[in-house]
């Protein structure tokens, strides 16, 4: 059988990777990977949320060995906890899966998974994995934890990067005014954001898509896309005139407009909290963006 290609949709999770991966899986050919390095559901191998490439993680011989069973179809799921809420036997992480291991006309696998950001780099300069990461703004990611109740252990994560080498910045206290769900968020955008800001900084290979162009100059992202990937690139979705006036508690809920995907954290998120994730987030996102645009 021909080797397959990998193609990695990472970022923030909430930041639109499901949306831009579904661009990437129009090709007849290509299937869809869907969060493999999720520590609920996904592979066996994996034990952190946020796994890493290092001392507290994999190691690099280890990680090469976990793209190549991306590449071959050979990953097992884990069985989730009835806490999670996701069904043992046909969650998407498992069934994606299964369409990897077993359909041989598969020839691209597009690795949707927001838990692998933190191997965003480390992959695009191995030369094999074009990796796509997708920003979205601070507020409107932290407005979907919100509505969804997401949160995660940040402290943890900062202890496993500190004892990794890096020089991770503590974690911010939580003001009384801001949910736990809109302080992760915040902690964690910024976490991850910085490392996205040094990358870009030392020229990495990475092909970074604002999601909010995804939405806004669609044939721009397709062009972009393309370039990366070398995939023909699906249009768009269409999206509704006017969105349900308040969004259910699920991920990727149906009838969206425009505006209830960009701005509809103005009537989520209190102004302590608007406050506090502005202080955390605005300036690193303007130095991100500004780096994309020079």
């Amino acid at each position: 059988m021909q080797e397959r290609r990998v193609v990695l949709v990472t970022g923030m999770p909430r930041s639109g990777t499901t949306a831009i991966g579904k661009r990437l899986t129009f090709e007849p050919g290509t299937a869809e990977l869907y969060e493999p390095t999720n520590r609920q559901v996904g592979d066996i191998r994996i034990r952190h949320q946020f796994e890493l490439i290092g001392p507290t993680g994999f190691s690099e011989v280890q990680a090469r060995a976990f793209v190549g069973a991306v590449r071959r179809g050979l990953l097992w799921g884990r069985w989730p906890g009835a806490e999670t809420g996701r069904n043992p036997l046909f969650n998407r992480t498992r069934r994606t899966m299964a369409q990897v291991a077993l359909n041989p006309r598969v020839r691209t696998v597009v690795w949707k998974d927001p838990f692998a950001v933190f191997w965003a780099d480390w992959l695009a300069r191995q030369g094999d994995v074009p990796v796509v990461f997708t920003l979205r703004a601070p507020l409107a990611t932290a407005a979907s934890f919100v509505r969804m109740g997401l949160s995660f252990d940040c402290a943890a994560l900062v202890a496993r990067l500190r004892a990794n080498g890096d020089a991770a910045e503590p974690v911010p206290p939580r003001p009384a005014d801001v949910s736990a769900s809109c302080h992760s968020a915040t902690v964690l955008w910024r976490i991850i954001h910085l490392r996205l800001r040094d990358w870009l900084a030392e020229n990495s290979p990475i092909c970074v898509i604002e999601i909010e162009d995804n939405l806004t100059r669609p044939d721009a992202v397709a062009v972009a896309l393309a370039a990366a990937t070398g995939l023909r690139i699906a249009p768009p979705a269409q999206l509704a005139a006017t969105s349900e006036a308040r969004l259910p508690n699920r991920a990727h809920p149906g009838k969206r407009s425009s505006d209830s995907i960009t701005s509809y954290w103005q009537s989520v998120l209190t102004p302590g909290e608007i406050a506090f994730c502005n202080a955390e987030t605005a300036a690193l996102h303007a130095e991100i963006r500004a780096l994309l645009h020079t």
